[in-house]
């Protein structure tokens, strides 16, 4: 978060969703490269 610009609560909504999928498409690469 931004301090002094705050976000729409749909808008935030939508890129934490964003990049809690990424996070969960990216998660099992990483543990496959990690070992």
């Amino acid at each position: 978060m931004i301090p002094g610009k705050p976000a729409a609560p749909s808008a935030w909504a939508f890129t934490l969703n964003k990049v809690m999928k990424a996070l969960a498409k990216a998660a099992p690469q990483m543990a496959a490269i990690n070992g």
